[in-house]
């Protein structure tokens, strides 16, 4: 299976589809199902991606790790489980791919709408993508939002001085304004969210998940290949060899899961 180790890590059904023009994408093999997974490893999964992850998120969180594990020598155990890998040269996600996109489809030549604010952290939740749509009906603004969590907000706005004074936008910290309230006149405005938490964060948090899943997920008496997983977790000098070891008893986990080896 073309990348296994990256696709039970991202435990998404490849019939999805491959988007070569979406942020961070790669192949997924066409018939592989996503796996139901025991709570502990849910967990950890949590931990890493946050409760509820987009495509987005699973694409930059696997590419930071994957890279990360590169260059060590537990890049053999990737390759044990498969040797075609198509991710292992190219660049994380592009920059502009976390810049909000503003496009008006309705209204004049001289309509604008800008954005302020600063952007929000997705990690807790692992929805990076957002879209909205933006217009005028009667004297309220209009914004809703298309992707999930969907959410449509009627505002009473003000206008002074020729600009609309700033309005939040729902679940974002951005805030917009427009220098017109022309009832023509319509954006939307779609992007991604960078996730901010640092690997070295996420591997803080998950040295709290406890001992009944880390004796799940090496082991009470850890044989092969968890035994060297536990120790570059626990002893290791070089984080990439700490923070790799937990990660890849997660995709060896999935992997006696998905071959009904447990």
């Amino acid at each position: 299976m073309i990348n296994h180790a990256r696709t039970l890590f991202l435990n998404v059904s490849g019939d999805y589809g491959y988007m070569p023009n979406y942020p961070g994408e790669e192949i997924i093999d066409p018939n592989f199902k996503a796996i139901t997974l025991p709570s502990y490893l849910k967990s950890i999964r949590n931990f890493i991606f946050g409760a509820t992850p987009d495509r987005v998120m699973l694409n930059y969180r696997t590419a930071q790790i994957f890279r990360l594990i590169a260059p060590t020598d537990l890049q053999q155990y990737i390759l044990d489980l498969d040797t075609r890998i198509t991710y292992q040269n190219r660049p994380l996600i592009a920059e502009s791919s976390f810049m909000p996109q503003v496009t008006k489809y309705r209204g004049a030549d001289s309509d604008r709408l800008y954005i302020t604010g600063k952007a929000t952290s997705p990690d807790t939740s692992g929805i990076c993508g957002y879209a909205y749509n933006i217009f005028f009906d009667i004297a309220q603004l209009v914004i809703a939002r298309t992707q999930f969590p969907n959410v449509t907000n009627y505002v009473d706005y003000t206008f002074t001085a020729g600009e609309l004074v700033p309005v939040p936008l729902p679940y974002l910290d951005y805030k917009i304004h427009t220098n017109t309230i022309n009832p023509n006149a319509a954006w939307t405005i779609q992007g991604n969210l960078r996730p901010t938490r640092s690997l070295a964060d996420i591997d803080t948090n998950l040295r709290k998940i406890g001992e009944p899943a880390i004796i799940n997920l090496f082991g009470a008496s850890p044989v092969e290949p968890y035994l060297t997983f536990k120790n570059c977790w626990a002893n290791h000098s070089d984080f990439a060899y700490r923070f790799g070891g937990i990660i890849l008893a997660y995709i060896y986990r999935s992997q006696e899961i998905y071959t009904g080896l447990r």
